[in-house]
C-alpha cells in the first residue's frame, strides 16, 4: 500500500511540474499555424493629373498578373477591386517582396498605359504576439499617373 501511494505522489509530482514547467515557458508549447482563411492585400493609391483617366489597374507579382477594371463583377472578395475614385487593392496569398504596378486608360479593347511602376515590399507583423506571421501589412503604394 506504501509503495502505491508513493507512485501516485510521485506521479503528481511529476505532472504538477511538468504543467509548472510549459506555463513559465522553459517547455515550449508547439504552435499550430494555418494560413487558411487569410489573405494579405496591397493598397494602391493612384494621384497626379491623370487619375481620373484611369480604367483599369495591372498588379504583377512573381506568381503572375492581375489586370481588374474599374467596375469589376460584384462579390469576388479574393480579387483586386477598385475601392473609390483613387484606392485600388490586390489581395495576395504570398504577401510578395516586389510587385509592378501598372495603371491604364481608355476603352477596354484599346487600353494605354498611363503609368508603370516597381515596388519593393517590407511586411510587417501588425500584431507582435502572432507567432504564425499571419496577420501582416505593408504601406499603401502610391502610383503617380501624370
Amino acid at each position: 500500500m506504501q509503495q502505491r501511494t508513493a507512485a501516485i505522489t510521485a506521479g503528481a509530482v511529476v505532472v504538477a511540474a511538468l504543467i509548472g514547467l510549459v506555463l513559465s515557458g522553459v517547455i515550449a508549447t508547439p504552435v499550430a499555424c494555418t494560413a487558411v482563411g487569410y489573405i494579405e492585400s496591397v493598397d494602391i493609391r493612384v494621384s497626379g493629373a491623370g487619375a481620373a483617366d484611369v480604367t483599369a489597374m495591372g498588379f504583377c507579382t512573381d506568381e503572375g498578373c492581375e489586370r481588374v477594371p474599374a467596375h469589376p463583377a460584384k462579390g469576388r472578395y479574393y480579387e483586386g477591386t477598385r475601392r473609390n475614385a483613387h484606392l485600388w487593392n490586390f489581395p495576395s496569398e504570398t504577401a510578395p517582396a516586389h510587385v509592378a504596378v501598372t495603371a491604364y486608360g481608355g476603352p477596354r479593347e484599346a487600353h494605354t498605359t498611363l503609368a508603370t511602376q516597381d515596388y519593393d515590399l517590407e511586411w510587417r507583423r501588425i500584431y507582435p504576439g502572432d507567432q504564425c506571421r499571419l496577420w501582416r501589412e505593408t504601406d499603401p503604394l502610391r502610383l503617380r499617373v501624370p
